[in-house]
Formats: structure tokens, C-alpha cells, sequence
């Protein structure tokens, strides 16, 4: 990765230097400036080639956001994620900073653990994007194959297998209401649509599926020798290919491929009829120890996810119901709403996951995110100084031992 790091500060420079380099980063890949307009002066020559700033919000340049609206104006395809280091008493006004589109806040002083955990949060988001990418790329790559897959069965025949199949079989029009076959029924040919539409309806419980032109139909029955599990009937007027199994016997000695072709077909179907309901989609989990409730709200809120946050503390359990990145729902305990938004941030260690799915239930939250999250900053710092907690461990250093 390569990092760029903006501040008027040399001593603040070397405090994020070394702390890239003992994570890992190679002395090489770690920039340095003295102010904003200096960094987009580098960024505009590097061709914007970071993946990632850590800034000063005092230094010059900073003033209205123009550092980053710049950063807007300029990469408005892949924007860069920005630290942005703050004082205690510039919270609100920097808060705006994040709508500009400043990834995480960092106030100052703070200690090296603090800085870590907020570099380790947007890298993790860096990598969870490119993987992202990649699955992208990947799909990409196979596009024509699934493509190919999801054509209708007499599509994907060779045009020599196709014209021979179609020669073979017997040709039948039905009037829409028109039954085939019934459930229970031997199916003695393999069927496909040419004209119109049919309707498979299940003698169980289930729903009736409905069979396109080109489609086929009743092939684990017939290949398997077992009666239908469904009854086929017109959808609507309709014309019926059939292959009886002697016939296909024939084409099959003329056309060997057309056992792969019937494998294949196969294959498809008894996947599609055992496959599982879909699961939420989890994104990520982890623990508030090593990454903290802030954090994790802005990745969402940056990446404008849906979906809940689940939250889960010595046998206490709570949710955050997000919208677009903005957070609309809280449950903790007995608790909803604002309260319970709060409540949730000051569960230190809390084990979490984000799912993707649609919110259920309607709002009961309705401050936008950026708000909500200040006030909870304020409470936990608030309960932090009325339980006086202890001084930094050994080899942690807040900004004061710096000077």
C-alpha cells in the first residue's frame, strides 16, 4: 500500500511513520508533506496512486474543506479514504468533514494503540473493497459461461444435435388448461417448450413453476424411471416437443455429446429443486476490542450499507438497523430508539456482524449518524473519567510524552 501522510507537523509525520513501518509498510511507500496544498501538489504528479491519507485538520489548506472537496473534484470514480486528525474540541465542526468525505476522525492526543486500531480499520476496508474487486473481475471472467448455462436447454445443444433432437421428436398443441401429464404419472419421453408456456404444479405442498420456450421439462422423472412429482399442464396455448426414450436412445448413438448435454441438464435441475434458502449476507464481524463502535458505524456509513449490526456482550444481545450507511434502527435489551443506540456504544469487547439485508421494521431513529455518533463519543468519554481509568501500559506514548 502506499500511504500518504499530510501534516505541518514534523514530529507528527514521524509518529505515523513509524508507526506504518511497524506494521508493516516499507519505508519507501510511506509520503510525506508539510500541508494540503503541497499534498495535492505530489498527489496530481503520483497520479493520485495512494490508497489512503493521513491528515491534519489545522494545517493550511484544510480551511472549508478544500483539501478534500479537492479529492473529490479529482477522483471522483474511486475516492481516497482520509484520517483526518482532530482536536477535542473540533469535533462538531469536523464532523462536517465526514460528509465531505473524510473516512474516520482521530482525536488527538491519543495513544499509538488508538492510531493503529484507526489504520488497521481503513485498511481492512481497503482489502474487503479490492476482494471485492476481484470477485468482480472473477465473475466477469466466466460471464459467457454462465451465460451459456442459463439458456434454455434446446439453445445450448449444438445446431446438429438440436436439428436431429427436433426430427425425433413428436410434435403437440395444447390449449391453455390443457393437462400433459398428472402427478403420479410415468413420463415415458423428455419434453421441451417450443411455443407458449407451461405450468408444473407440485402434488406437495410447494409453488407451481413455470416452463419458457426452449425450456425442458419433466427430466428427473424420466431419466430416473419414477413416477412426476408434478403435474405439467398449458399455461397457455402451447406447442410440446417430445423425446421418447428410444428415440433418444437413437440420437444418442448418432450424437454422443448429448449425454453430456443431458448430464448437464440434470445436474441443473436437481440442484435447483435441493437448493437451500439463501442466508443474510455477512460482510464482516469482529470485536469492539479491535476495532471500536465508531469505527465500524463510519465503514458503514462511507460504504452507504443496509443491513443490521449485531452486537453481543456477556450475554446481552442488541442490533443497529442501518439504511444507505445512516443508521435507523437501535435495540438493546429493553431499550430502543437513541437510548439504545447509546447504551450499544459503550459495550467495550462486544463481538459484532454486519449482514446485508432489507430493514424489516420501520424507523425509530431519526438524527442523522454523524450527530448520534459525537453524542455517543461524549458519554463514553464521560463514563471512562467517572470510572478513572488507568494510566497508558508500558510503550504506549500519547502525543504529551512527544514534547
Amino acid at each position: 500500500m502506499k500511504i500518504l501522510i499530510a501534516d505541518d507537523s514534523r514530529t507528527m509525520r514521524r509518529v505515523f511513520r513509524t508507526l506504518l513501518e511497524s506494521m508493516g509498510h516499507a519505508p519507501a511507500d510511506i509520503l510525506e508533506c508539510n500541508d494540503a496544498i503541497e499534498a495535492i501538489a505530489m498527489l496530481k504528479s503520483i497520479k493520485y496512486a495512494v490508497d489512503y491519507i493521513v491528515a491534519d485538520f489545522d494545517m493550511a489548506g484544510m480551511e472549508n474543506h478544500g483539501f478534500l472537496n479537492r479529492l473529490k473534484h479529482d477522483c471522483p470514480d474511486k475516492p481516497i479514504p482520509v484520517l483526518l486528525c482532530i482536536n477535542a474540541n473540533q469535533r462538531m465542526v469536523a464532523s462536517e468533514a465526514i460528509k465531505k468525505g473524510a473516512t474516520m476522525l482521530l482525536e488527538r492526543p491519543f495513544r499509538d494503540g488508538d492510531a493503529r486500531q484507526k489504520l488497521q480499520g481503513i485498511e481492512a476496508g481497503l482489502k474487503a473493497q479490492k476482494a471485492a474487486e476481484a470477485s468482480q473481475f472473477l465473475k466477469a471472467i466466466v460471464s459467457s459461461a454462465e451465460a451459456e448455462i442459463d439458456l434454455p436447454f434446446l439453445m445450448q445443444l449444438p445446431s446438429t444435435i438440436m436439428k436431429e433432437f427436433l426430427q425425433l421428436s413428436g410434435r403437440n398443441m395444447y390449449q391453455a388448461g390443457e393437462t400433459i401429464y398428472k402427478a403420479g404419472d410415468k413420463v415415458d419421453a423428455l419434453y421441451v417448450v417450443t411455443l407458449g408456456d407451461v405450468e408444473l404444479i407440485p402434488q406437495a405442498n410447494g409453488s407451481s413453476e413455470i416452463i419458457r420456450e426452449g425450456e425442458s421439462f419433466g427430466e428427473l422423472p424420466f431419466m430416473s424411471g419414477e413416477r412426476s412429482p408434478a403435474t405439467a399442464r398449458a399455461h397457455s396455448m402451447s406447442q410440446v416437443v417430445s423425446l421418447p426414450r428410444h428415440k433418444l436412445a437413437e440420437l444418442i448413438t448418432h450424437q454422443p455429446r448429448m449425454s453430456q448435454h443431458l448430464s448437464a441438464l440434470v445436474a441443473r435441475r436437481s440442484k435447483a429443486m435441493n437448493k437451500p434458502p439463501s442466508p443474510g449476507n455477512t460482510e464482516f464481524s469482529g470485536n469492539l476490542s479491535s476495532m471500536s463502535f465508531a469505527d465500524v458505524l463510519q465503514l458503514l456509513q462511507v460504504g452507504r450499507k443496509t443491513g443490521y449490526i449485531a452486537l453481543e456482550s456477556l450475554g446481552r444481545k442488541g442490533e443497529i438497523g442501518i439504511e444507505g450507511g445512516e443508521v435507523r434502527q437501535a435495540r438493546a435489551e429493553n431499550q430502543t430508539g437513541e437510548e439504545a443506540f447509546y447504551t450499544l456504544a459503550t459495550w467495550r469487547g462486544a463481538t459484532f456482524a454486519f449482514s446485508s439485508t432489507p430493514l424489516k421494521d420501520a424507523p425509530n431513529i431519526t438524527s442523522p449518524t454523524m450527530p448520534l455518533l459525537m453524542e455517543a463519543m461524549r458519554r463514553v468519554d464521560e463514563m471512562s473519567r467517572a470510572s478513572q481509568s488507568p494510566p497508558p501500559a508500558d510503550g504506549e506514548k500519547t502525543l504529551k510524552d512527544l514534547f
